[in-house]
């Protein structure tokens, strides 16, 4: 089948034509032409090695075409001549290298003493295409071919990189091959420490555009080489142009890094594209461990382009196609068989639809009237829902309005009925203390002048033993009977006894007191440490006697604080509350001891200390720590305590509400704060916190 080259979705060969071509006289030095090449910055870390005045000059062409017609040192873009230029020869980075590696002095040479002459050259006509160029390129092994009109005049140069930016839309090509498919196996590569001009050597014996930089590494016993950097002929004409010491220059020193390196098993697109972004002309292949497998370069992505190749898929691509089509031919047969049928079969369908459609009209009216009647009742059946939720929800607030009142008379009433308790306490403690306290001054009082005058009378008496050794026998007797001696021994004890018993009674009567507090029922200045020893002397025989016959110690660690601003019986009752449940836990925990034994001892620790305001540090607030040993608390129990009628005790054993009392009086009625800490088998301790004086209002 012929193909129709005008089909092909590639660019004609204007589009790879670089219009501006760099042309020089012959008679220009060298070194005036490295000057024009060198107008681009290279990739090179050479600022190093430049003083600090002298900036890195830029690469502008890679190549310069030698013309006649121009006088000594002028360039196409200075002459004004009308006269075309003739093409006498061409000068590339290859050809620099060549004389670097030579060792020529580039500075008393022209360029055309040292050009390619008889350079190849392609004419511009209907006949050539962008293939014919790269089957010169490949001929030849060149990469720059200068393009002449008919007449012989300089049209431009068409170059690898302007090959591939015209066949751009040729990249579906590109994407079916693979970077192993074309990338160049002969490498030249050379360690970190080569000069300069050796490379040079190298780039002119071997004929490439470039040597890779690499360093040995070790795997498995074999010596591979990594690659690092790479050098190009661009850079030896940087460096010529800067009058650089190519001899005493490392490689290590000027090679482009780091590397960008491709896997043989990347598509050529992606090459491609790296070489766009990183603006570079060749890219080192890498296998997995990052040792050197080859290079690919512009020319070799142009490899992928060989027309006979791209002919022949077109040609498949064309068979396919003509094969595609006279399948579609042969359904378009059959399709219009079945169209004739269907139409048949459409006119009997629409006869039927008719009649069914005569039906369907006929039942939705039913359904219609129905569904009214339908609608209307869901309407009446709405309107009473809505009715009945709101009813309900009515019922429903009301009950829980309800349900609070009830749970508030409820805690009120317990409130009251525990407060009047503790106030009837108070006043039959009150009122025993004072019943008490007469009497108990009277002996207290007394007992110590009876002391004086029994110690008189036993004084007379052993005076009259003295001085009367031989009394009467009616006397004798009666000492006999008396047993007068051991009376007089016996005597100071029973009054010493007697002594401390009304000392007892009368602490006793003055603790009573002193917790009942019924004449300070107003807010007072009080010494805290006073109430909380009342509070523990009435619960005095609760921590010494104890059926397993363990008692319970109490530890006291006071600090210095001063009188506070308090209810003293309100906070005496919370003393007492707090204390009794810590008794409580401990005398259970006793009771469970056998079954886990411990050898810790039952214990109450007792902290007070006067702790500053964070918000207000001139305002100070009395702390108070009472912590026991016992069984702890769980996170449910804990979140409850200070809930009204909530408790852990048997039924009977407790109300609920003395915890609730007692954040009532703490938080309400002096300001302050009644928190409980508690974990499971770690104890409890509950942290009481007063303000020293109360603000104004408070309570």
């Amino acid at each position: 089948m012929p193909i129709d080259k005008s089909s092909l979705y590639f660019a004609a060969l204007e589009s790879a034509i670089h219009l501006d071509p760099l042309m020089v006289a012959p008679e220009t030095p060298v070194a005036e032409v490295l000057a024009l090449m060198s107008q681009l910055r290279s990739s090179c870390p050479i600022s190093d090695l430049l003083p600090t005045s002298e900036a890195p000059p830029k690469i502008r062409s890679s190549c310069v075409l030698i013309v006649e017609c121009l006088p000594p040192g002028a360039t196409t873009k200075t002459t004004s001549s009308n006269q075309s230029p003739v093409l006498l020869g061409i000068f590339t980075e290859r050809d620099i290298v060549r004389l670097t590696a030579a060792g020529q002095n580039l500075k008393n040479l022209t360029v055309g003493e040292v050009m390619t002459r008889r350079a190849i050259t392609i004419t511009k006509s209907h006949n050539q295409d962008i293939f014919t160029a790269l089957s010169l390129f490949r001929h030849h092994k060149i990469r720059h071919l200068p393009v002449l009109g008919q007449g012989g005049e300089i049209l431009g140069v068409i170059t690898p990189t302007s090959i591939r930016r015209a066949l751009q839309p040729a990249n579906l090509i590109s994407q079916l091959r693979y970077v192993k498919d074309v990338m160049s196996t002969q490498v030249i590569h050379t360690p970190t420490t080569t000069s300069v001009l050796d490379l040079a050597r190298l780039m002119a014996e071997h004929r490439v555009s470039c040597v890779v930089i690499c360093e040995n590494a070790s795997h498995q016993g074999k010596t591979l080489p990594k690659p690092v950097g790479i050098v190009t002929e661009r850079d030896i004409v940087q460096f010529q142009a800067l009058d650089l010491d190519l001899e005493k220059m490392q490689a290590q020193q000027v090679m482009s890094a780091p590397l960008f390196c491709l896997s043989p098993d990347d598509f050529l697109w992606l090459a491609h594209q790296e070489m766009q972004r990183l603006r570079v002309r060749r890219l080192v292949v890498a296998g997995n461990r990052g040792e050197l497998l080859g290079i690919v370069s512009q020319t070799s992505l142009l490899q992928a382009l060989e027309p006979t190749e791209m002919y022949g898929m077109i040609e498949t691509l064309q068979r396919a196609v003509e094969d595609g089509t006279k399948e579609l031919q042969e359904s378009n047969t059959r399709l219009s068989e079945e169209i004739w049928e269907r139409r048949k079969a459409e006119v009997a369908l629409k006869t039927a639809h008719d009649e069914l459609q005569k039906k369907v009209e006929e039942r939705t009216a039913e359904l219609q009237k129905a569904n009214a009647l339908l609608q209307e009742d869901i309407k009446r059946r709405e309107q009473v829902e809505a009715a009945l939720r709101r009813s309900e929800a009515h019922l429903r607030k009301q009950t829980e309005q309800l349900e609070k009142a009830l749970n508030s008379l409820k805690q009120t009433q317990s409130q009251l009925i525990q407060s009047e308790k503790m106030s009837s306490l108070g006043s039959l403690v009150a009122g025993i203390a004072h019943e008490i306290n007469n009497p108990v001054n009277f002996i207290y009082g007394n007992i110590s002048h009876a002391s004086q005058y029994i110690r008189d009378i036993l004084k007379l008496v052993k005076l009259y033993k003295k001085y009367y050794p031989e009394p009467v026998d009616i006397i004798g007797e009666q000492i006999d009977d008396m047993d007068l001696d051991f009376m007089v021994s016996d005597l100071p004890k029973l009054l010493e006894s007697m002594q401390v018993g009304s000392e007892r009674i009368r602490q006793i009567v003055l603790s009573l007191r002193n917790f009942s507090r019924l004449d300070e029922a107003e807010m007072k200045w009080v010494d805290v440490h006073e109430g909380l020893e009342s509070t523990l002397f009435i619960l005095q025989h609760r921590l010494e006697v104890e059926t397993d016959g363990e008692p319970i110690t109490v530890v006291k660690e006071y600090g210095n604080l001063p009188p506070v601003e308090c209810y003293p019986g309100a906070l005496n009752q919370v003393f007492m509350n707090i204390l009794t449940n810590a008794i409580e836990a401990l005398e259970r925990q006793g009771t469970l001891r056998e079954n886990s034994p411990s050898t810790a001892p039952r214990c109450i620790t007792i902290t007070t200390q006067l702790v500053p305001d964070r918000s207000e540090p001139e305002k100070q607030w009395v702390e108070i720590s009472i912590a026991d040993n016992g069984p702890g608390m769980t996170k449910t129990v804990l979140r409850k305590i200070f809930e009204p009628f909530f408790t852990t005790k048997p039924v009977g054993k407790g109300t609920g509400l003395g915890l609730s009392i007692c954040h009532q009086i703490i938080a309400e009625k002096h300001g302050g704060q009644l928190e409980c800490v508690s974990q499971p088998n770690q104890g409890c301790e509950f942290i009481l916190r007063i303000p020293v004086r109360q603000v104004k209002g408070t309570g």
